[in-house]
């Protein structure tokens, strides 16, 4: 038994399921914890994720926000500070109090690591309210999807590097 019965007692939630059709191929839903006001998905092909803001408890969609491309789908986070951050495609978005209209972002920087060939998609926040990036190096197949080869490319680049992992 992993949980005491004190934990399953305080475990009372309440399962709403409801198809929402302006939000295509969801991947991600975010919730700010008890008592928020709102939900965040990120969905969509990669080519054209969106950022969606979401009334919690009618889930209607009240905002959205285009991510540029990127090879993996990104995160976000809600920070106790207000802002909604997302990190997708080595950019960290900062939306202002949760407001999708009010955005800034930046590159995060890549150092040394692997020729500054890397790619970001998670988060974590410290209790001292930093956020921590996770990075990690490209692999030859994430190489490939980055320059969007020919279909006849892509075929050899993926026969090499099955070949280079035998």
């Amino acid at each position: 038994n992993l949980h005491s019965d004190q934990e399953e007692n305080d475990f009372s939630a309440s399962l709403m399921i409801q198809k929402q059709p302006d939000i295509e191929k969801s991947q991600w839903i975010y919730t700010g914890g008890n008592n928020s006001n709102y939900l965040f998905t990120m969905s969509g092909p990669l080519s054209g994720l969106i950022v969606t803001k979401l009334d919690s408890v009618s889930l209607e969609v009240l905002q959205t926000y285009k991510l540029p491309p990127g090879l993996y789908i990104g995160g976000l986070l809600m920070h106790r500070n207000g802002h909604v951050y997302c990190i997708h495609s080595n950019r960290l978005f900062r939306f202002w109090n949760g407001d999708l209209l009010n955005v800034t972002s930046t590159i995060v920087p890549y150092g040394t690591m692997n020729s500054n060939i890397v790619q970001t998609n998670g988060m974590l926040v410290t209790q001292d309210g930093y956020l921590l990036i996770k990075q990690w190096n490209y692999i030859p197949g994430d190489i490939e999807l980055l320059y969007r080869f020919s279909f006849g490319i892509r075929c050899l680049f993926m026969f090499l590097t099955i070949i280079s992992s035998v």
